[in-house]
């Protein structure tokens, strides 16, 4: 199965963004990064996906706001990801 196309929101102060981030290259999956506080255009994009808070992570379509590892891990097995 391809990988799902994954893009994080971020701001720098955030470790649960951090951790997101770290999540996804211990599961060797690759993610596009946004920084919400100095990227007036990736703050615009967050909010279109009515998002409010950092970590947003957007796979293939589904948003999940903050970092919630188990639905992380079940979406990636969703995609054959262990």
């Amino acid at each position: 199965m391809a990988q799902p196309k994954v893009v994080i929101f971020v701001r720098p102060d955030c470790p649960a963004c951090r951790e997101a981030m770290a999540f996804f290259a211990e599961h060797h999956v690759p993610y596009d990064d946004r920084d919400v506080e100095f990227d007036p255009a990736a703050l615009r994009e967050m909010l279109q996906h009515d998002a409010r808070e950092t970590p947003t992570i957007v796979i293939d379509g589904e948003v999940i706001e903050g970092f919630d590892r188990h639905r992380l891990e079940t979406i990636l097995e969703d995609y054959g990801i262990p």
